[in-house]
């Protein structure tokens, strides 16, 4: 399936306003299955962009948000250093991130009241200078105070680094760290 495009209406017509993601304390969490299911967690530690959000129909939601792929924190700093040099080492010349664009949410409550939460589904599409996939995840929404959302994750979003085109990185990675189960 070909990524389709976050939107295809310019930002002032559509009416939204921006909530910037505050590139210094946003994190993505990822979880990875190894050695046939032990589970690591991590986080991608530094993330830039923005959602273009209209508190009067939440599903109007987009954005896009770019993912620094060197900057990984497992508390492991070898594995992070393996990860950064194998996994993306070898786009990073070009790119060193990701790029996340919210195509869809389809929220169950369209609006919030200040300190309500909603549950919602947000389809994506993610981008690598090796390839992009599209996805969706199960997120909540929260109003925290006027002005001021915060948007999570509710479970982990299942990703294939083949599907990424990441194959022989991944390969690289398998034969470092000897876990054939990477990936």
């Amino acid at each position: 399936e070909e990524p389709a495009p976050a939107s295809d209406k310019p930002a002032e017509v559509r009416g939204h306003f921006t909530v910037v993601s505050d590139e210094h304390a946003s994190r993505v969490t990822w979880t990875a299955t190894k050695d046939g299911g032990t589970q690591v967690v991590g986080d991608f530690t530094r993330i830039a962009g923005g959602l273009f959000l209209d508190p009067a129909d939440l599903s109007k939601m987009d954005g896009t948000f770019d993912v620094h792929l060197l900057d990984i924190d497992s508390k492991n700093p070898a594995r992070d250093a393996n990860m950064s040099e194998l996994l993306f080492g070898a786009v990073a010349a070009k790119a060193t991130t990701a790029v996340v664009e919210i195509r869809k949410v389809t929220p169950v409550k369209t609006t919030l009241a200040v300190g309500e939460t909603t549950a919602a589904t947000a389809e994506f599409n993610l981008g690598l200078i090796s390839g992009a996939v599209t996805g969706s995840a199960e997120v909540a929404l929260s109003r925290l105070e006027e002005g001021r959302w915060k948007v999570r994750s509710s479970r982990p979003i299942q990703l294939s680094l083949e599907k990424l085109s990441l194959k022989e990185q991944t390969e690289a990675l398998r034969n470092r760290c000897a876990h054939q189960s990477i990936g």
